[in-house]
Order: C-alpha cells, then structure tokens, then sequence
C-alpha cells in the first residue's frame, strides 16, 4: 500500500478518535456538572429535613416534659392532701379519747359520790325507827315508779317496756335515783310492774 495514501487515513482515525475523546470528556465533564448541581439543590433540602426533624424532637421532648410536670404537680398535691387528712384524722382521734377518758373520770366519780351517798344513808338508817325507814323507802318506790310512768308517756313506750335507772334519772334531783334507807336494793322492772326493794319488809302495797 502506498504510503501517500495511507497516511491521510490515518491522520483521519486520529482526529475522529480525538473528536470522540473530547466528546466523551465532555459528557463526563457534563455529568459532573449535572451531579453538582443536584447536591447543591438537595444539601438545602436535607438540611431543611434536618431542621424539621430536630424541631419536632424538642417540640415532643417540651410535651413529654410538660406531661411529666403536670403529673409530679399532680401527684404531690395528692400526698398534699393525704397529709392534711391524715393530720385532721390525728386531731379527731386525739379529741375523742379525750372525750372518752372526761366521760370515764366523770362516771367514776359520779360512783364515787353515789356511794359515799348510800354510805351516808345507810348510817343514817342505822339511827331510824324501822316503820319510818319503811315509809322512806316505799315513799322512793312509788317516786321512782311515777317516773317510769312519765318517761314512757313523754317516749310513747308499750307497756312492757323495759326501764333502766339512766332513762329515768333527769326525772330526780341531781339526776340521782333515791335508795333505800335500810341499805336495800332497787330493781326498776318494766312498764307493767312495780319497782321493787330486795328487802323484804319494803313494798308497794297492791
């Protein structure tokens, strides 16, 4: 083959071959480009997701937080409120026994005075004619049964009903029931039967 003529096809491949390089490169260069510009839209946006992203965390720690408040405020007050009930429950306790204990004193010298009455009594019987210590005492009886009689008609009591000396005592002086003079004792009875003294010469007549 003729050298001359080779050589202008050769020269020929030459720059074809460097056109498509060139075209290559440039695509490629083209691409780069291209991808550039894609980041640089898409880093504002993924920062934009960021940001979004971090503001809904705090907002969602802010409720959680405010939730939790709300509940510690909510839990106090109730231990707040379980103490001063707690305090109030003390104090009335504390008022009732002491109620309780004045009541217990008062009973007990209320029998400490009631006895020392029958004492006195008893030894003044010691000094008194028996009729007269009869009368006295029958005289108590029939007191203590017009008692029983008011206290059933002023409380709408039936007829058999029973009687004790506290739901008859108002009716006496001093709130104190009489007693015998010869030291017996009183049994009250119900409604529908006499009140009667254990000693045995001591009785309503029929």
């Amino acid at each position: 083959m003729n050298t001359k003529n080779t050589l202008p096809w050769v020269l020929a491949l030459v720059a074809f071959a460097a056109v498509g390089f060139l075209f290559v490169n440039g695509k490629d260069k083209e691409a780069d480009l291209l991808r550039l510009r894609f980041e640089n839209l898409e880093l504002p946006v993924l920062r934009t997701a960021a940001e979004e992203a971090r503001k809904a965390t705090q907002s969602s720690e802010q409720i959680l937080n405010t939730k939790e408040r709300e509940e510690l405020i909510r839990l106090r007050n109730e231990v707040g409120q379980l103490r001063r009930e707690k305090l109030q429950l003390a104090a009335q306790l504390k008022q009732l026994q002491q109620t309780q204990q004045q009541a217990l004193d008062q009973q007990q010298v209320q029998q400490v005075q009631l006895q020392q009455q029958n004492q006195q009594i008893a030894a003044q019987a010691a000094k008194m004619p028996a009729d007269q210590s009869r009368n006295v005492c029958i005289n108590n009886l029939r007191q203590i049964d017009g008692a029983k009689q008011q206290w059933a008609l002023e409380n709408k009591q039936p007829a058999d009903a029973l009687v004790v000396p506290q739901q008859i005592a108002a009716y006496f002086k001093d709130a104190t029931l009489p007693t015998c003079p010869s030291g017996g004792t009183y049994t009250i009875n119900n409604l529908n039967q006499p009140p009667s003294c254990s000693h045995s010469e001591h009785a309503l007549p029929p």
